[in-house]
């Protein structure tokens, strides 16, 4: 009986010559077989064994053979979704390339195993697997093909195949059969291949906040926006902050890099590409962007077919790390003017009364009454038998003699200021009448009570809820302090003056000690204050108020930008920290004057407080507004907007490493650059497709307009009605307007009018909010005097607009505090004035009545681009380029420059500290085709190449054998959808940051749908 053997060596020592040539062919196949079953003939017979080695070797070829066609089928179409269909449903919906491929070799290893056919000595020997002709059986084939990587980097492919069959026949008969399971390691990279591609599409296709597009696209247009917009905020002529034209370029150069990532290269044409695009995106910069979609399109995707090598990095300038500071970079935020409106606050309300509270004293009286003896009776004596009493009349009468003083000792906590020592004497009368029959008779009795009264006036200092419990040392010695003062030396004196004169005198209060008729409430009397104490007060509470102004925080640029960061809350808990050096009150106090410092000083840094946790505690409502705004604009949730600003804000994670790293792979895309632009049907595959493709579309949405509109309404607390807007946005607006009628313009001039109305009016209203503090201080005769003195303040600036800016800043506060101060009789201080000044117009400034209408500021807007950009269209048209340079600077920067954007992230002019806006931006984009070729040698092909290839086909396999393919599945483009936002902070003033041509949400010819235009579109 023949025993089982291997097919290298068997039980005689003996090596086919075949299987040696196999083995020299193949190289670094590996061909290991088990012998599963054999039918043993009866004898031995040579022939049988010849054939049946034979043809078992050649299975080796046929079956490397068959794997290199199928994983070139399966490289050129492979399946990345199952049909459905009898054959797709065989595959696993989660790996539907590794199945199709083991599918694949299965159907062509059938193929070539049934071409095997060795004869010799009359015995014919063949090999093969079971046919596939259902979808059952397909299944059942499947099973038996196992597929893994192979090699140092999984550049090869290891295949099982059970159950191989050779069959060995002699003039129709069966001589000899066995089944065989060979291993073959194949030089094929086609799983490795696939695996690049499917972590290059998981890059495409992850968030912002994880390693891939959208995170590289983020952080490119996060450098991009930053270095325009603080181009911007300095003056440039930046109309588009974020433009579409901007996303395409960076979006394409962060493809170009995802390639380079996942494959170690990235398509040449397209970094061709790019560098022209690079420079002509500059260009169109520069001359406001006057290039159609389409026309775009054929421009850019000319330049990639260009035959020169792409040199130089491709990214614009602004793509690149610039001066300007990053969403990582620290703002410095500080108490500022919140330091300024607790002062006016506190001086010009409650001050006096604190001041006063800490020069007085609670007084009471306290007494001791002691009797010292009694005459006489009250007892009722009848005149006699059979009288009855109907009437008694009962009256007492108090006096009071002697004189000299007491000495009580005091309750704890107070002290004596003065007592009195008093005999009171208290004579109760009692009349009665008597009756007996019609006569009547009076009697009366007399009882005399003899009293000693002690009686004492007690003080204690008041206590202030505002500066701390401390001792004074001096508290009743006159001329001690820094005012060298009375402190409460005059305290006795005023107790006997305004308590006990003011309620009956001595003898008065002792008798009703004795009587129960004593107030024993306490009383307060105050004491002699300084002359000059307000003044020193001032004086050291402003500079206490600069030091509160100069306290700050520094917090992310980002994170002011999303309303995550609450400065407020941590300047809040700054002061805390540092207030009782700030309030310096000392162990003890040297004088009253030091006492009526630290609580002026205490209830200044509570006022303080107050305002900042109401800042703070406002953060959650702007926060949630905040998150009304993005979702209308269409963009992330504020909480991945903090993630996406957090992220970006890091640093950028290396390049994940892949384990094929050595295999030389090259990219070709379809189309290597992705515009935004239509391509027009036939320029990209598939052949004879003849709709127009939008490989990439994109849309961006600035948040914060020009002018702000609800938007920034949704953010201002409710302060102002929603048909309204900023005088700092009216005002540049009707700068920019004054600007573009250089050339004049009828429209333009009618709409400037109402907005000029408009703004003058605001002021007006500014202007009589400061004479009303005005005539409170005491500055001017007359309505008609501080009128003059209104004007002579402002006369430095001319126009309306110049106005409002100054009203906004607080120069024009400086300027009329200044005049003021000149012109007043009362001896009102220059800060105190200026201080009121500011406070009460960034009071003033919330106001709707200051805020002109929103309809009149936006038609202003609109009307003053459209002739800017007519003109600026003009000069290009006749003069050329030097004309356009000319042109740009004069129009842009005198037009442009002042158009406002951007959001205060403080509303409050006093409060202002940035600026921040908003770019929603998403893509989503395509290639028609992208494929991969991968260098790699065998025995047979030594410079041989595999090509992975996706696009849009119908990916079939003939597994029945036919003649017609069935649908195994398809294969899909590669395509990708990017969602994130873009945050750009500047410092306040001047015209802020954002798009001010008008087009708040940009979207590209296509949208939202990129590919091939569906029908009706």
């Amino acid at each position: 009986m023949r025993r089982r053997r291997g097919i290298v060596i068997d039980e005689r020592a003996r090596v086919p010559f075949a299987l040696v040539g196999v083995v020299l062919l193949v190289g670094s196949a590996t061909l290991a077989a088990t012998m599963q079953s054999r039918d043993p003939p009866d004898a031995s017979d040579p022939a049988v064994d010849a054939a049946m080695e034979e043809a078992t070797a050649a299975t080796g070829v046929a079956l490397r053979t068959a794997i290199e066609r199928a994983a070139r089928e399966s490289a050129l179409s492979p399946v990345t979704a199952r049909a459905d269909t009898a054959a797709g449903e065989v595959l696993d919906p989660d790996s539907p390339f590794r199945d199709a491929l083991r599918l694949r070799i299965y159907v062509h290893a059938r193929r070539q195993l049934g071409l095997i056919d060795e004869r010799g000595r009359g015995v014919r020997a063949s090999a093969g697997l079971p046919a596939t002709p259902n979808a059952s059986a397909l299944r059942r084939a499947k099973r038996r093909v196992h597929v893994a990587p192979a090699g140092p980097n999984g550049t090869a492919l290891r295949v099982r195949i059970e159950n191989v069959s050779v069959v060995a026949r002699r003039e129709g008969a069966v001589v000899g059969r066995e089944r065989f399971t060979p291993t073959l390691v194949v030089r094929t990279p086609v799983l490795a291949l696939h695996r690049r591609v499917e972590r290059f599409e998981k890059r495409l296709g992850a968030a912002p906040t994880d390693p891939g597009l959208a995170r590289r696209l983020t952080g490119r247009l996060f450098v991009a926006a930053w270095a325009r917009g603080y181009a911007q905020y300095g003056g440039a002529p930046v109309e588009n902050v974020v433009a579409n034209r901007h996303v395409e370029l960076l979006a394409n150069g962060a493809l170009l890099a995802e390639q380079r990532a996942a494959f170690g290269d990235s398509d040449p044409a397209g970094r061709r590409a790019r560098l022209w695009a690079t420079a002509r995106v500059g260009l169109i910069d520069l001359l406001a962007g006057a290039t159609s979609g389409r026309q775009w399109a054929r421009e850019v995707l000319a330049a990639a077919k260009r035959a020169r090598p792409a040199t130089g990095t491709g990214e614009p300038p602004y793509a690149r790390r610039a001066e300007a500071p990053g969403v990582a970079d620290r703002l410095t935020v500080g108490v500022n003017r919140t330091a300024d409106a607790a002062f006016v606050d506190l001086f010009g309300g409650n001050a006096s009364g604190i001041v006063r509270s800490v020069y007085s004293a609670s007084v009471r009286p306290i007494t001791d009454v002691e009797q010292t003896g009694t005459s006489g009776s009250l007892a009722a004596v009848s005149p006699g038998p059979g009288w009855g009493l109907v009437e008694t009349e009962r009256r007492s009468y108090a006096t009071a003699s002697g004189s000299g003083n007491a000495s009580l000792g005091s309750p704890r906590g107070w002290h004596e200021l003065v007592g009195y020592r008093r005999q009171v004497t208290v004579t109760h009368v009692v009349r009665r009448e008597w009756e007996k029959g019609k006569r009547t008779r009076g009697t009366s009795a007399k009882r005399v009570d003899r009293y000693d009264v002690e009686l004492a006036m007690v003080g204690r200092h008041a206590r202030s809820k505002f500066a701390p419990r401390r001792g004074i040392r001096t508290v009743h010695e006159r001329g001690e302090g820094p005012l060298s003062g009375p402190n409460l030396a005059d305290l006795r004196n005023r107790t006997i003056a305004r308590v006990v004169e003011a309620r009956g005198g001595p003898d008065a209060l002792a008798k009703r000690a004795v009587t129960g008729g004593l107030d024993r409430s306490p009383a307060t009397v105050r004491g002699e204050r300084p002359p000059e104490l307000r003044r020193w007060l001032y004086r050291d509470l402003v500079r206490l108020r600069e030091r509160v102004r100069a306290v700050s925080t520094r917090v992310r640029r980002g994170e002011v930008g999303t309303f995550e960061a609450t400065p407020a809350a941590t300047l809040a808990t700054k002061l805390r920290e540092r207030r009782a050096s700030l309030v310096d009150a000392p162990a003890t106090y040297g004088a009253v004057a030091d006492k009526a410092r630290a609580a002026v000083r205490a209830a200044y840094l509570d006022l303080v407080l107050a305002r900042l946790d109401r800042r703070a505690g406002e953060r959650q409502r702007r926060r949630t507004a905040f998150e009304n705004v993005l979702a209308r604009a269409g963009g992330p949730s504020a909480g991945r907007l903090d993630a996406i600003v957090s992220t970006v804000a890091g640093d950028d994670p290396p390049d994940e490493k892949d384990r094929t790293a050595g295999l030389e792979l090259r990219v070709d895309a379809a189309p290597s650059y992705l515009p935004l632009g239509g391509v027009p049907g036939g320029r990209l595959p598939p052949a004879g497709e003849t709709r127009t493709e939008h490989p990439l579309v994109a849309r961006n949405v600035n948040v914060f307009t020009v002018p702000y509109g609800d938007a920034a309404d949704l953010l201002t607390d409710g302060l102002f009605r929603t048909d309204r807007t900023s005088l700092r946005s009216a005002a540049g607006t009707l700068d920019a307007a004054d600007a573009a009628l250089g050339e004049g313009n009828r429209s333009l001039a009618d709409r400037r009018t109402r907005l000029r109305d408009a703004v003058r009016s605001a002021n007006d209203r500014l202007r009589a909010g400061v004479r009303a503090v005005l005539q409170e201080e005491g500055v001017g005769d007359s309505p008609a005097h501080r009128r003059r003195i209104v004007d002579r303040g402002l006369s430095s600036w001319e126009s309306p607009e110049a106005h409002a800016r100054a009203f906004r800043n607080g120069s024009a506060a400086r300027a009329l505090a200044r005049v003021a101060v000149g012109e007043s009789r009362a001896g009102v201080r220059r800060d105190w004035l200026r201080t009121r000044l500011e406070t009460n117009l960034t009071r003033s400034l919330q106001s709707s009545e200051v805020r002109p209408a929103e309809p009149v500021v936006e038609r202003t807007a609109r009307a003053t681009r459209r002739v800017t950009k007519r003109e600026l269209k003009r000069a290009l048209a006749s003069e050329g380029e030097r004309a356009s340079r000319e042109a740009l600077g004069r129009w842009a920067n005198e037009t442009f420059e002042v158009l406002p954007a951007g959001m205060p992230v403080a509303p409050a002019p006093g409060y202002w500290y940035a600026t921040t806006n908003v770019w929603a931006v998403t893509v989503r984009g395509e290639y028609a085709r992208f494929s991969v070729r991968a260098r790699h040698g065998s025995p047979t092909q030594p410079g041989g190449s595999l090509v992975y290839v996706r696009e849009n086909r119908t990916a079939t396999l003939d597994y029945d054998e036919d003649g017609e393919a069935e649908r195994l599945g398809r294969t899909e483009r590669i395509a990708f959808e990017v969602e994130t936002a873009v945050v750009v902070v500047v410092p306040p003033g001047r015209r802020g940051v954002g798009d001010v041509d008008g087009n708040a949400d940009e979207r590209s010819p296509g949208w939202p749908r990129a590919g091939p235009e569906r029908g009706g579109e």
